[in-house]
């Protein structure tokens, strides 16, 4: 169902070729001085097919001696024809033709055999570099590749999981047949038969490897300093991609193409490839072991490498690196690397890292670290640490170094702002809980979440049908805060609250609005409780359908008739307030 689901995507239709079961069909011979018509005629009996020929292709009055137990009939009549026939099954019949020398191509054909068991050893990858011809074998180790006579140099590569490389230079341009024997991979000796307990020693800085230094990549690995904290973390909720990332891009191959990737092809070079789709082009079956400079997809296709340009009309999938410009109108997939400019009409999937401009209409996800500018119509998902910008409505890194813009922003750690609608991060973040009362309000309550540069606040206001105060209230704002040492900070806080007047008659009550700027002082009484007070500024306007009048106040600034605000004859009064109260707060 995959593959059928996979086709469907890419919108064309497949044909998969597969030799005839018959000749793989194991049969009993001995023919002693035997003419090849009689030969034949016992091959015939024995296997479950019908031989087609041209007698004149054929020298049937030739003698042939050839004695053999359980072997696969094609290598028999391979054995018995020689090279210069070519064998072909159709349905019930093996069609057998003279090779013609005006071809472009030839064939070798062979078995592989495990040089040590003697057993026949099926899906080898066979394959030439140069032209990318490839092949499998079958079941019982045959294979058959084409290749072109007009080529060069030509190097048959062999290759298999636990198996050594094994290499074979042609130097004939005719068919013939070519058996090879292939060494298991020596298992690691261990020295010694105890192995000594491992002493630990402190790790020193100084003695990690510096940037800029050939040394090999060492992933850091995060510890953290309080292992009971649960933290928001996206990555468990998405683990599924980084955990089954090779199974992934495996499922985007073909049958074949997922035995290759299995045998380790991964040292083949073109300058450009075009494709019309992932199995379709240039490259042939080893698409996705080719590195390529250029790469260009009419549909879609599946490369290894892309070290400069990559477009597509619908999909690009790049199953290692991809260094340069990569465009596709709708997905761009990369295995492991990504350094440059990736822009998709829907989504950039980078399942290793990430560094440069990423553009999407809808997603950018990296499961690993990364720096640069994402950019998305939807979500921008960082699974790793990113330095950089996240713009987009919806943004979430594991870490970020840097600036986030959206509507909602969400990262387990920052090292700089989140700017939006709703913003939350876990661990150095900045979040209080907040009860206070004012000149205003018999009861505040207040929920502030974000970083301390920028938060948001959602409150609520009730007043207990007191007189000359609104009902209640609902209201949203943004501040930011300071921190001078463990136990004291400050505040400026800009608040818009919306007040109803009356609960009896919602539908002919009058409503308010307020505007307060207020700069706080903070004490904390421990780690998550703290006291305090804030002077406001306030401006406050109401309709004429109200009891409220703020004309009392001692600290009254202003009180000016406005008109169509909340009604033709509003009011809007200035004065000078306070705020005091308690907050819970988070560990920051």
């Amino acid at each position: 169902m995959k593959k059928l689901f996979l086709l469907l995507f890419f919108l064309a239709p497949m044909a998969l070729f597969a030799q005839n079961k018959a000749l793989d069909d194991k049969i009993s011979v001995d023919f002693d001085q035997t003419p090849i018509a009689v030969a034949l005629q016992q091959v015939e009996q024995k296997a479950d097919f019908r031989l087609s020929y041209n007698p004149k292709s054929i020298d049937l009055n030739r003698v042939v001696s050839y004695k053999a137990e359980d072997v696969a009939a094609q290598k028999v009549l391979q054995h018995i024809l020689g090279d210069n026939i070519s064998i072909k099954a159709k349905g019930q019949y093996v069609i057998l033709q003279k090779y013609s020398p005006e071809k472009k191509e030839f064939y070798i054909v062979g078995y592989i055999i495990d040089r040590q068991s003697g057993e026949y050893l099926s899906n080898v990858s066979v394959y030439e570099p140069q032209s990318l011809a490839s092949a499998l074998t079958n079941q019982h180790g045959y294979y058959r590749i084409k290749l072109a006579r007009n080529q060069r140099d030509i190097d048959l590569q062999f290759s298999k999981n636990d198996y050594e490389p094994h290499y074979e230079n042609v130097s004939q341009r005719i068919d013939y047949h070519l058996d090879v024997n292939m060494n298991p991979e020596r298992p690691v000796k261990v020295l010694n038969s105890e192995i000594a307990p491992i002493q630990s020693t402190p790790l020193r800085i100084d003695s990690l490897p510096k940037l800029g230094q050939n040394n090999p990549r060492i992933d850091s690995v995060e510890v953290s300093s309080n292992p009971k904290s649960k933290s928001l973390d996206f990555s468990k909720e998405l683990y599924f991609i980084e955990e089954k990332k090779d199974q992934f891009l495996e499922w985007l191959m073909s049958t074949k193409q997922a035995i290759h990737s299995r045998n380790h092809i991964d040292s083949l070079y073109r300058t450009f490839q075009v494709s019309f789709l992932p199995f379709l082009g240039t490259n042939h079956k080893l698409s996705p072991f080719v590195t390529n400079d250029y790469s260009f997809n009419i549909i879609a296709g599946y490369t290894g490498n892309v070290n400069k340009l990559e477009l597509g009309g619908m999909a690009n999938i790049v199953r290692r690196d991809m260094i340069g410009l990569q465009m596709a109108g709708m997905s761009n997939i990369v295995g492991r690397q990504m350094q440059g400019v990736q822009m998709a009409g829907l989504t950039n999937v980078n399942l290793g890292h990430a560094s440069g401009l990423l553009a999407a209409g809808t997603a950018n996800l990296v499961l690993k670290n990364g720096s640069g500018v994402q950019l998305a119509g939807g979500a921008n998902i960082h699974l790793g640490e990113l330095k950089g910008v996240q713009i987009a409505a919806f943004n979430y890194a594991k870490k970020i170094q840097g600036f986030q813009l959206g509507v909602v922003n969400i990262a387990d750690e920052i090292q700089g702002t989140s700017i939006g609608l709703f913003n939350y991060v876990k661990r150095n973040g900045y979040r209080r809980l907040e009860f206070s009362l004012s000149e205003l309000n018999a009861t505040e309550l207040s929920f502030k979440t974000g970083s301390k540069p920028f938060y948001n606040i959602f409150a609520a206001a009730y007043n207990y049908n007191q007189l000359n105060k609104p009902q209640a209230g609902l209201g949203y704002g943004i501040g930011t805060s300071w921190k001078y040492n463990t136990w004291l900070g400050s505040n400026l806080d800009l608040l818009a609250m919306t007040y109803l007047h009356e609960f009896e008659n919602i539908d002919d009550s009058s409503w308010g609005q307020q505007f307060r700027l207020s700069v706080g002082i903070e004490a904390k009484l421990g780690k998550r409780i703290a006291i305090f007070a804030a002077p406001t500024l306030n401006f406050y306007a109401t309709d004429e359908n109200n009891n409220l009048h703020f004309d009392g106040y001692k600290l009254l600034l202003s009180k000016n008739d406005i008109h169509d605000w909340f009604s033709p004859n509003s009011t809007l009064y200035s004065w000078l307030g306070y705020k005091v109260g308690l907050r819970l707060c988070n560990r920051s």
